[in-house]
């Protein structure tokens, strides 16, 4: 195995990328006309037969409502809509992966999770721009990052009052 090593870094430099010398697509496409041959004596009549047999049948399962075919059956990973949330934010479709973890998160990063999460909420549009307005106010220089450093804590005292 030791020995491939020394050889691979030649071979790249001669034949290319990988992905323009890659013949695993037609080595599998192969694979599948070989298994279409019924009769050894004419494999070149089963092929064709075959293929045919698995075009009409592909033209046809395009159209059939009623019956799960492979182009109106629901995908393998389908959320199928769950919203859990009441929010916007919250509302998009999915499931998690796996169970609770728990974990800390430093202060900076629990800041920038919330101005995240506030910043994207669209219940939240109107103290987003009211609170741009009092910053512009006071000063016109750097709006968008004293908002994003200064706006989780003006909405905790707004809510607070």
């Amino acid at each position: 195995m030791m020995h491939l090593m020394v050889h691979l870094p030649a071979e790249a430099i001669l034949g290319g990328p990988a992905q323009y010398r890659w013949m695993f697509p037609f080595e599998r496409h192969m694979a599948v006309l070989k298994s279409y041959v019924g009769n050894k004596a004419r494999p070149e009549g089963c092929i064709a037969e075959r293929y045919i047999d698995k075009e009409c049948l592909t033209f046809c399962s395009m159209y059939l409502d009623n019956i799960d075919t492979i182009f109106n059956k629901p995908e393998r990973n389908n959320d199928r809509g769950y919203n859990t949330g009441e929010l916007s934010i919250f509302s998009c479709p999915g499931r998690p992966f796996g169970g609770p973890k728990r974990g800390n998160f430093l202060d900076s990063e629990l800041e920038k999770i919330h101005t995240f999460i506030l910043n994207n909420c669209d219940e939240l549009e109107d103290y987003i721009n009211a609170h741009k307005m009092e910053l512009e106010a006071e000063s016109a220089e750097n709006v968008d990052q004293r908002h994003d450093r200064e706006f989780a804590k003006w909405v905790k005292q707004r809510v607070c009052l």
